[in-house]
């Protein structure tokens, strides 16, 4: 696979959260074979400060909370993350507290609002 493909595949992945199934169904439509044995299944960790402009990518293959802790180790703050399980049993140094993304339930709401005749 080239770099180009690599590339391309990553940020329909994580630009405009096109998950890699869906682009494999793209891809099947157009007769070209991008098999799961040809994309490696892991995790992409993203852990992203806006007020420092700094964000840093992470790649395991394990979904553990083993992989947030090592990074979090000595972080002291607020994080906000997806509903993973694992976030609120982080074993830190530090002193962190979580928030909620919202993502997910804004979603509910806008699906609500097709109920709503007003």
């Amino acid at each position: 696979m080239s770099t180009e493909r690599i590339i391309n595949l990553l940020i329909r992945k994580f630009v405009h959260q096109l998950p890699f199934y869906r682009q494999q169904q793209i891809f099947k439509s157009q007769h070209l074979d991008i098999s799961k044995g040809k994309l490696h299944m892991g995790y992409h960790w993203v852990h992203h400060a806006p007020i420092e402009r700094l964000v840093l990518f992470k790649y395991d293959r394990s979904r553990s909370r083993k992989v947030p802790e090592e990074i979090l180790q000595d972080y002291n703050g607020t994080i906000q993350t997806d509903g993973y399980s694992g976030y609120p049993d982080l074993s830190t140094k530090g002193s962190i507290t979580l928030l909620a993304c919202m993502a997910h339930p804004r979603r509910y709401f806008e699906k609500a609002l097709d109920n709503d005749a007003s």
